[in-house]
């Protein structure tokens, strides 16, 4: 960008600014492309389970949000709502089969579809895990047992 700048002559603001849009302006325009190709490729992959689903959701919601980025306009609801159809596997599908009307809100049928998910998948013993405490001693992590209570319940 620098070099087409400094090659205007008599420091012709407006010609400089041609030749960068010259230059510049079909990357932009493949950019869009390409990243509405990626979202509309992803109908092409369908989930194997509700976890598969769930990680495709998440694909899918920020391949949206780079379509709106570069295009300054988000993707047709009623495109959207189709391809969430297509990726979803088949439980997930009967589980939100109320939602996927066309005549209801796309973001409703993301959120069903995301509570769906998101119940249904199994924990491996997140460290995360809510009311899972644990202390570190030598190398290993160890959970702590706290047994040293003084008062009993009820006294005061």
């Amino acid at each position: 960008a620098r070099r087409v700048v400094m090659s205007v002559r008599n420091n012709n603001g407006y010609d400089a600014w041609r030749k960068l849009r010259q230059q510049f302006e079909r990357s932009v325009v493949m950019r869009e492309a390409q990243a509405m190709s990626q979202f509309t490729g992803m109908v092409n992959r369908r989930a194997q389970n509700p976890t598969e689903a769930r990680v495709m959701m998440l694909e899918l919601e920020e391949r949206a949000r780079r379509v709106e980025g570069l295009t300054k306009h988000p993707p047709d609801e009623r495109q959207t709502m189709s391809f969430i159809m297509g990726i979803l596997d088949s439980k997930t599908l009967k589980h939100t089969i109320h939602f996927q009307d066309m005549k209801k809100d796309v973001s409703e049928l993301k959120k069903k579809v995301m509570e769906f998910v998101n119940l249904t998948m199994t924990s491996k013993g997140d460290p995360m895990d809510i009311g899972q405490v644990e202390a570190r001693q030598n190398e290993y992590w160890e959970k702590v047992v706290d047994d040293d209570w003084e008062d009993e319940p009820g006294e005061m």
